[in-house]
């Protein structure tokens, strides 16, 4: 089943600002001191293209391709980029999977990206993040999470039932087939990174976890 967020975009912020306020934007820009000097950066399903303006506000020199296959996304996403940074950004209109860099990037961030696959979805689609990037290169996660974060905060069963909740509207109206989040960190690892960083929303399932690419390749 493809998916499609093209029937969420008009309404995605009116979404997220309903159901969470300024959280999501605060978890999106929880690490972005880890990228403010990356010259190459790549954003994989960016969406409606809050991180990316936040991004250009604080990282004013790099060079930013975004990767989101929904048009109605790309046209909100390009609405929030000043006229003076459009020449900085570059929209691929492309599946993350149909993406064919042209660069190797300082970094890449995911924001709410990988809830939206399977398990097996991500372990063919992971491994191209690390070949994107150089070597020493960041990547950053920001998504909910179904497990204790990392310190110790224990996960409630509202959190349960919220991630059901958005698991049901987004599979109606976007066709996805997942059904709850996969862990990032285990699939990480075994890909060439190693964990730098990690931040848990004090009172959410969201968590932001920064890795940096191993020196050397990825074994096959």
């Amino acid at each position: 089943m493809s998916i499609c967020f093209d029937k969420v975009a008009s309404s995605y912020l009116f979404l997220e600002k309903a159901l969470f306020g300024s959280s999501l934007q605060q978890m999106r820009c929880s690490h972005l001191s880890h990228i403010e000097n990356s010259k190459k950066i790549l954003l994989i399903g960016e969406g409606c293209g809050f991180f990316l303006r936040k991004l250009l506000e604080v990282n004013q020199e790099a060079m930013i391709t975004v990767v989101e296959p929904s048009e109605r996304m790309v046209k909100q996403a390009k609405s929030r980029v000043p006229d003076h940074d459009r020449q900085r950004v570059l929209f691929c209109k492309v599946p993350f999977e149909e993406f064919l860099p042209q660069v190797q990037f300082n970094a890449a961030c995911t924001c709410f990206l990988w809830d939206c696959f399977e398990e097996n979805q991500i372990m063919k689609l992971l491994p191209k993040v690390l070949d994107c990037l150089e070597s020493g290169g960041v990547f950053i996660n920001v998504d909910f999470t179904e497990t204790r974060s990392s310190e110790g905060r224990k996960f409630k069963i509202s959190h349960f039932l919220l991630l059901r909740m958005l698991y049901g509207f987004f599979r109606f109206t976007t066709g996805i087939e997942s059904t709850r989040v996969t862990e990032i960190k285990p699939m990480a690892e075994s890909n060439g990174f190693y964990v730098m960083d990690t931040r848990c929303h004090e009172k959410l399932p969201i968590l932001s976890e920064v890795f940096r690419r191993k020196n050397f390749e990825r074994c096959p």
